[in-house]
């Protein structure tokens, strides 16, 4: 479980959330972020909801004056805060800035990569677990800063 002071985390997983489309509910965002390991209640998303100044629509909730992405996935998404990229077998190995980890997990999660069965995030370190040892690669290069994406 994340510590109940994680806001900046839990509210960058509900930004993210809302990049991939519309949320219908408020429910849907709390279910959302148990599966992540967050508690919060209805006040604590009602208040977030708030902050981060999402607008409800007819399709639901959605950040102010950004048109709704597609839900396909996102075969490399772009991961501002990488500073460093390797490849070390299946996994993908990505330093970000300190405290930094966590929003670039979570923005992997969402995208759903394919090949990407899941991450790790310390503060500063993101271990991509990634299907294969080649699929691993392309990743760390398309990731690696400077590659020409």
């Amino acid at each position: 479980m994340h510590m109940p002071g994680s806001k900046e985390l839990r509210q960058t997983l509900i930004r993210e959330l809302c990049r991939r489309g519309p949320v219908r509910s408020q429910a849907e965002i709390r279910k959302v972020l148990a599966r992540k390991g967050f508690k919060a209640d209805q006040a604590t998303i009602s208040r977030d909801v708030h902050e981060l100044g999402l607008v409800k629509g007819p399709k639901g909730y959605a950040l102010p004056g950004q048109k709704p992405k597609s839900a396909k996935r996102n075969p490399k998404p772009d991961l501002p805060h990488v500073l460093f990229a390797k490849a070390v077998g299946n996994l993908c190995v990505l330093k970000t800035p300190p405290g930094l980890a966590a929003p670039t997990a979570i923005s992997l999660d969402l995208a759903e990569v394919p090949g990407v069965v899941g991450t790790i995030a310390g503060d500063d370190t993101v271990f991509v677990a990634v299907s294969d040892v080649r699929k691993a690669r392309s990743l760390a290069r398309h990731w690696q800063p400077g590659a020409g994406k």
